[in-house]
């Protein structure tokens, strides 16, 4: 029984080794032409993020809800 338990974790860690070194076999190109379209997307990402706050001031709940259909 024991030998089946280390068969299974010994492939466990030679498939996880070759599935880790599989980018240095196979080397893929970053999406995009360069650095400038990654700065660009990276700086509309954190501008919306920092919009966020800003659209609404409180985030909604069901006590918002409850309260507003209570007033009318």
């Amino acid at each position: 029984m024991i030998h089946v338990a280390h068969f299974i974790a010994i492939s466990c860690y030679a498939a996880a080794a070759a599935l880790a070194a599989a980018p240095f076999a196979r080397p893929v190109r970053a999406p995009g032409n360069g650095v400038g379209p990654g700065i660009i997307d990276a700086a509309r990402y954190l501008f919306a993020l920092s919009e966020k706050p800003y659209e609404t001031e409180t985030t909604p709940s069901i006590k918002d809800d409850q309260l507003k259909k209570e007033r009318k």
